[in-house]
């Protein structure tokens, strides 16, 4: 799967930003990014504890509101399935009395799964966070290069 391009403010932040690749910077989207009221209670405290960081990273702009609602309500469900499991375990007594897989599991894996594609758009895991030129590169430990260190 192809890396995920770096948006054209952080080209601008880290100094990396060419006018002949990437166009004109875009103005950054200034409005209102809070929470709209018809998303459920969890999903509201998702976007709290989230958005205000993609906010002040301008990554979250009043055009990607909807995006994110998508992304919030998902890893609320996420949440909800992961209490359940808990409770439960993730095997529990069927109808005949026979262990069987705990239904919440299911989908405790199918919404983790859609929560972490989805958070991939706004750079909210390892990989695009690395790809995206927010995590810095460790530099390799002296004498790496040292052609001694294949004979220890």
């Amino acid at each position: 799967m192809p890396r995920p391009r770096k948006p054209v403010p952080l080209h601008v932040l880290h100094g990396s930003y060419r006018k002949d690749r990437h166009g004109l910077p875009a103005e950054v989207e200034q409005g209102d990014c809070s929470p709209p009221e018809e998303i459920s209670p969890g999903a509201k405290a998702v976007w709290e504890q989230l958005g205000p960081e993609l906010e002040a990273k301008h990554i979250l702009a009043p055009r990607h509101l909807l995006a994110f609602e998508v992304l919030c309500e998902p890893a609320a469900r996420f949440r909800h399935a992961a209490k359940l499991v808990d409770a439960g375990g993730v095997v529990v007594r069927g109808h005949d009395g026979y262990l069987v897989p705990n239904p919440a599991a299911k989908e405790f894996s199918r919404y983790a799964n859609l929560v972490r594609l989805l958070s991939q758009q706004f750079g909210m895991t390892p990989a695009a966070a690395a790809g995206m030129g927010q995590q810095p590169v460790q530099p390799p430990e002296p004498g790496w290069k040292d052609p001694a260190r294949l004979l220890s």
